[in-house]
C-alpha cells in the first residue's frame, strides 16, 4: 500500500487513480468532522465534496510537514468557518449520537448498550443535551471542542490544523470546556 505522500507526488504529475485513492482513504474522516461541524448530512456532504475539490486544486500547496488527514483537517475547518460566515449552517451535532462514531481511520463503531428503549431514551436526551450547549460555543471553540473531544486530536496537532499556538489551543479549549460543562451542569442532578 502507497503512503500518502506517495499518492500526493503521483496526483501531483496527473494521476486521477492517486488522487482517487487519497479521496477515498480520507473521505469518512472529512466527512466525520463536516458533520460534527455542520450537524447536517446534506450541508455535511456539500463541505467534503468542496474540501476534496480545495485540495485538489491546491495539491501543490502539500509540503508533507504534517500528516495528509491534518492537513484535510486544516481544510474542512478553513472552508466550515468560510462557509459559516456565509451560509446559515445547522447547529453542531454529533455524528449520528453517541451510540455510533468513527475513528481517525474511518472504522464505525458501535458500542454495546443494552436493548433496552430506557437507556436508548436517555441517551437520546444526553445527545439533545450536548448538541444545544454547543451552540454557545465561538466557532473557534467549537472547532477545538470538536477536533479534541470527538475526533480524539492532541493539542499538537489541533495547533497544527488549524495553524494557531499551542497555548492558544489549551485557553480555547479551557474555555470551551468551561462553558460546556456550565450548559450541562443540570444532568448531574439527575
Amino acid at each position: 500500500m502507497q503512503t500518502d505522500l506517495e499518492l500526493v507526488n503521483k496526483a501531483r504529475l496527473g494521476s486521477g487513480a492517486a488522487f482517487k485513492e487519497l479521496v477515498r482513504q480520507h473521505q469518512q474522516i472529512v466527512y466525520n468532522l463536516a458533520y460534527d461541524l455542520t450537524g447536517s448530512r446534506e450541508d455535511a456532504q456539500d463541505l467534503s465534496q468542496d474540501v476534496f475539490i480545495r485540495a485538489f486544486e491546491r495539491l501543490d500547496s502539500f509540503r508533507g510537514e504534517s500528516r495528509f488527514s491534518s492537513w484535510l483537517y486544516r481544510i474542512t475547518m478553513n472552508m466550515w468557518m468560510n462557509n459559516k460566515k456565509r451560509k446559515n449552517f445547522q447547529v453542531l451535532k454529533m455524528s449520528d449520537s453517541l451510540e455510533s462514531f468513527s475513528d481517525n481511520t474511518g472504522k464505525s463503531y458501535q458500542p454495546n448498550y443494552p436493548d433496552n428503549p430506557e437507556v436508548k431514551a436517555d441517551m437520546a436526551m444526553i445527545n439533545d443535551h450536548i448538541t444545544r450547549a454547543m451552540t454557545v460555543l465561538s466557532a473557534k471553540e467549537k472547532s477545538v471542542f470538536v477536533l479534541r473531544q470527538f475526533h480524539d486530536q492532541g493539542l499538537d496537532e489541533i495547533a497544527n490544523i488549524l495553524g494557531i499556538s499551542l497555548g492558544t489551543v489549551k485557553s480555547t479549549l479551557f474555555r470551551s470546556l468551561k462553558k460546556m460543562q456550565k450548559q450541562l451542569s443540570f444532568l448531574q442532578s439527575h
